[in-house]
């Protein structure tokens, strides 16, 4: 694959990157939202006003959907800079676990 400059703020960036700098995230389970709503049957936890509840649910579920597709995304990236392949990349754009 052909290497190309890019310039950007701080200098000089090759494309294709060479490494992934992406922080790794797989220690965030997704498993914040099952949590909250078992804490919420069994032990009464959470906000106890039911919109308050379902701000707090909703936010939770949509931070788990986030974590999971941005390490998604990293293993993807990360595949394409071993092979140098852009179908990890069109893969990822629709990728649902």
């Amino acid at each position: 694959m052909k290497t190309m400059e890019v310039e950007i703020k701080n200098g000089v960036q090759r494309w294709p990157p060479e490494r992934c700098d992406m922080p790794d995230l797989s220690r965030l389970d997704g498993k914040h939202s099952l949590t909250l709503m078992l804490n919420r049957m069994f032990r009464r936890g959470g906000p106890a006003e039911p919109r308050a509840f379902a701000l707090v649910m909703n936010f939770v579920r949509i931070t788990d959907k986030l974590v999971g597709d941005y390490e998604r995304c990293r293993l993807a990236f990360q595949e394409f800079i071993d092979t140098a392949a852009l179908a990890a990349e069109f893969r990822t754009a629709g990728a649902r676990a």
